[in-house]
C-alpha cells in the first residue's frame, strides 16, 4: 500500500486515519496477577483456581471439569486481592514451553462464579474506551502473536514483564467500528462453537453405535455368552491368528526394521508416500505429515508394502490410531510404526475390521499388552492373540455401512468448520488491520 488515499502510515504500517496506534495499559485501569501456590494451598474442592492451561486462544476461558483445580477458603481470603470474576478479562505471562504457546492471548470468563488466579495467570479490567471482544479477537492475530514472541524473556520458563505487556501497541478504530468488527468475527466464532457442538454430538453417537451395534448387531433376538462379552448366537469370536489360517486376512505385516530402514538423505518431496502413525488422522492418512521415496527406492521394500483397501493399525510409538488406505497412489511404504491388515473381502469387510480395531472393544484387550520400552508398542505376535468379533459377511456389510454412514456426517461437518475457519482468518488479517471497512 502506497499513499492510499484514507490511510495513513504508522509504525504498525498503514491504518484507516480515523484510527490511532495505542498501547495496552492505556485502556487497563486494574491488573492483577496470580501468586504462587504450595502443593499445601490446593484442595479436592473449595475455591477454584484459574490455571495457566484454561487460557488457549479461541477467546473463551476453559473452565470445564478438566481444568479445575481448587484451592483453600483460607488461602482465597489471604489472597483476596488476586481474585477475579466476569468484569476482568485473563492471561497469561507465563509458560514452561520455550515457544510459549499460551502467553498472551486474551479471553474472557463465561461464569457468574468468583475465581483465584493462578501464578503467571492475570486478570486485566479494561476501561470504556475499548471493546473487550476487539481486544480478544486481536489477541488472535499473526501480529499480536508475533509482539509475543519478540517480548518473552527466559528459556525453559519464560514469561513477560507486566510493563512490557502493557506497553504492546494496537491499531484502535474508533469504539463504535471496533465493536462492529468484533461482532462480525464473533458471530463467525458462534458458527464455528455450534458446529464443533455438532460434531462433538455426532462422535458421541457414533461411539454409543458402535458399542451396540458391534456386540449386538441388528434385530437379534437369541445371544451367547463368551470370553469377551455377550453377542449374538451366529457370531463367532476368532483372534487375528485364526483368521491368518483361514486366510481371511491375507496378510498381516509391519514396516522395514534395522538396515532397511530409510536414511534421511533417500526422502525425496515427490513420489511413493511413506507414512507413518503420525499420519493417521480421522481415520484417514493425511498426507502432510507424509515422506516420500523414489519409485525405484520404494521397489525394493519387501515389507510394509500398503495398498488401498489396507487396514492400517498403529502399533509403534503411539499404539491404536486406526486408518483405511485410500490414497491416489498404487502403492504405499509403511514405517515401522504402522501393521497393515489386507482383508480377503469375500469373508472379511474392510470397514467392518476399520471399525472394529477402532472400538473399546479392541483398546480394552491391548491395553495390557503394551510394553513399556523405550516407547510403547504391540508387537505383531501379540496382536494375533487379540480376539475379533466376526458377524457374518452379509452382517458386517450392514454394520460397516451404518457406521460410516455417521462418519460421512463428520466428513461434511469437518468441511464445514475448516471453510469457516479459513473464512475467519481471511476477516481477521483484513478488519483488525482496516484493509476491509465495515459500516457504521
Amino acid at each position: 500500500m502506497e499513499n492510499k488515499e484514507g490511510y495513513k502510515k504508522t509504525e504498525l504500517g498503514w491504518i484507516p486515519v480515523e484510527w490511532e496506534v495505542k498501547q495496552l495499559g492505556e485502556f487497563v485501569e486494574n491488573l492483577k496477577g496470580g501468586a504462587p501456590l504450595r502443593p499445601s494451598d490446593f484442595t479436592d474442592n473449595g475455591f477454584k483456581v484459574l490455571p495457566k492451561k484454561g487460557v488457549v486462544a479461541g477467546g473463551i476461558l476453559n473452565i470445564d471439569k478438566n481444568y479445575q483445580t481448587f484451592c483453600s477458603i483460607e488461602y482465597a481470603s489471604d489472597n483476596s486481592n488476586n481474585i477475579v470474576d466476569k468484569e476482568y478479562l485473563i492471561t497469561t505471562l507465563r509458560d514452561l514451553v520455550p515457544t510459549g504457546p499460551s502467553i498472551g492471548y486474551i479471553v474472557k470468563i463465561i461464569s457468574d462464579e468468583k475465581f483465584i488466579l493462578a501464578q503467571g495467570v492475570y486478570g486485566l479490567k479494561t476501561t470504556e474506551n475499548i471493546n473487550n471482544d476487539y481486544l480478544i479477537q486481536f489477541s488472535n492475530t499473526k501480529q499480536y502473536r508475533k509482539i509475543m514472541q519478540t517480548i518473552m524473556v527466559g528459556s525453559t520458563q519464560v514469561h513477560i514483564r507486566n510493563t512490557d505487556f502493557l506497553n504492546v501497541k494496537l491499531p484502535l478504530p474508533p469504539l463504535p467500528e471496533q465493536q462492529k468488527i468484533a461482532s462480525i468475527l464473533t458471530t463467525v466464532d458462534d458458527k464455528i462453537s455450534s458446529i464443533e457442538a455438532q460434531i462433538q454430538q455426532t462422535e458421541q453417537l457414533k461411539k454409543g453405535l458402535m458399542a451396540k451395534l458391534l456386540t449386538e448387531g441388528i434385530g437379534h433376538t437369541e445371544f451367547k455368552d463368551t470370553e469377551i462379552g455377550r453377542i449374538p448366537k451366529g457370531w463367532e469370536v476368532v483372534t487375528l491368528q485364526t483368521l491368518l489360517d483361514r486366510k481371511s486376512i491375507l496378510h498381516h505385516s509391519d514396516g522395514n526394521h534395522g538396515s532397511l530402514y530409510p536414511r534421511s538423505n533417500e526422502f525425496i518431496t515427490h513420489g511413493i508416500p511413506y507414512i507413518g502413525a503420525n499420519s493417521i488422522q480421522n481415520g484417514r492418512i493425511n498426507l502432510t505429515k507424509a515422506k516420500y521415496l523414489s519409485e525405484a527406492m520404494a521397489a525394493t521394500f519387501k515389507k510394509g508394502v500398503a495398498y488401498n483397501g489396507d487396514v492400517l493399525f498403529a502399533s509403534n510409538a503411539t499404539v491404536g490410531p486406526v486408518a483405511l488406505l485410500y490414497l491416489p497412489y498404487n502403492y504405499s511404504i509403511l514405517s515401522t510404526t504402522l501393521t497393515l491388515y489386507r482383508c480377503d473381502i469375500n469373508q472379511i469387510n474392510n470397514y467392518y475390521l476399520f471399525f472394529y480395531l477402532s472400538s473399546a472393544l479392541f483398546t480394552e484387550q491391548y491395553l495390557p499388552l503394551i510394553k513399556q520400552t523405550t516407547r510403547n508398542q504391540l508387537p505383531i505376535t501379540a496382536q494375533r492373540t487379540l480376539k475379533i468379533i466376526l458377524p457374518p459377511f452379509s452382517e458386517q456389510q450392514q454394520i460397516a455401512s451404518i457406521l460410516s454412514s455417521v462418519d460421512d456426517k463428520i466428513d461434511i461437518l469437518q468441511s464445514k468448520k475448516s471453510a469457516y475457519t479459513t473464512l475467519k482468518k481471511g476477516l481477521m488479517a483484513k478488519l483488525l488491520t482496516g484493509q476491509m471497512r465495515v459500516k457504521i
